[in-house]
């Protein structure tokens, strides 16, 4: 079950790449920040008012409400390398380094994650997955910095998820995903007063950019939190990463078909092989551990 919920906030995430790049491409990466998280706190807020989620009196560390904050930062890393290297490279650097980052924290434990070391027979399905990245890319050619930070971006996600889904557990679903936005909206206000992008896009955008793309990525953002609150400590990080990237790469595949009529078969055949390599470590982890929950 959980595995499944993985991959449909995968799919989730594709919608919401696709909503927020309409919304940036009409206002700028910039100026949309501050917007996707204010609509993303408003919507959160909306659904703490349904829910009637209790209010948690435990005692929070100053770290786990940073996850928003690593969010930012990813959004800025990632629009520059996609300048830099392009959006096929810099999405498979974003793989390989969340995998490094996936393996460091279920092997490690980190911040009380649960435990699943890393075993050489695993290296079996790794090779795949990276393979699978490798060939998902139009072209390897890029300075070192843009490699660097599209690696570290890759960390990003996989530490802004263990953040949140750690406050979750103390404060609850929504509640913690609401700490996120606000960490999010204050990190991208901050970018804003060092940067001084000019303003006037965004007074027009309620004439420029449908409702449904201002709302939208905020609205998906939400529900992608939540689920990976959800997810989170029920699997191991590494298979709830390759099970997000496959939900967006299957979706970005389809999207491609349906909307361009093209089959980009690169990037078909480097999905099939990520997928193989996750299928191959599941049944690895079943055979060697019966009672690990393949759920």
């Amino acid at each position: 079950m959980y595995k499944a919920a993985a991959s449909l906030v995968g799919v989730f995430i594709a919608f919401m790449v696709i909503s927020n790049g309409i919304l940036s491409s009409h206002i700028g990466n910039l100026l949309s920040l501050p917007v996707i998280h204010l609509s993303g706190l408003l919507m959160v807020s909306i659904i703490l008012l349904i829910s009637g989620e209790k209010k948690s009196r435990e005692k929070v560390p100053f770290y786990l409400n940073t996850g928003g904050l690593f969010g930012v930062l990813l959004v800025l890393f990632n629009n520059y390398c996609f300048d830099q290297l392009g959006a096929s490279l810099t999405l498979s650097l974003g793989i390989i380094g969340q995998t490094i980052a996936s393996m460091i924290a279920d092997s490690t434990g980190f911040l009380g994650m649960e435990k699943y070391p890393f075993k050489k027979r695993k290296l079996t399905g790794l090779f795949f997955l990276l393979a699978g990245a490798v060939v998902m890319t139009d072209s390897w050619k890029g300075d070192v910095i843009p490699v660097i930070m599209a690696l570290t971006a890759g960390t990003f996600v996989i530490l802004s998820m263990i953040i949140n889904s750690r406050l979750s557990l103390l404060i609850g679903t929504f509640r913690g995903v609401r700490r996120n936005y606000l960490a999010g909206l204050a990190g991208s206000l901050l970018v804003l007063i060092i940067l001084r992008p000019s303003p006037e896009p965004l007074l027009n955008a309620f004439n420029m950019v449908h409702p449904i793309f201002i709302f939208g990525g905020g609205f998906l953002g939400v529900l992608i939190v939540a689920g990976s609150n959800r997810i989170l400590p029920e699997i191991p990080v590494i298979y709830a990463s390759i099970l997000l990237f496959a939900g967006q790469a299957v979706t970005g595949i389809l999207s491609d078909l349906i909307v361009a009529g093209t089959l980009p078969l690169n990037r078909l055949f480097g999905v099939i092989l990520v997928l193989g390599g996750l299928f191959i470590n599941m049944i690895l982890e079943k055979r060697s551990s019966p009672s690990v929950q393949m759920v």
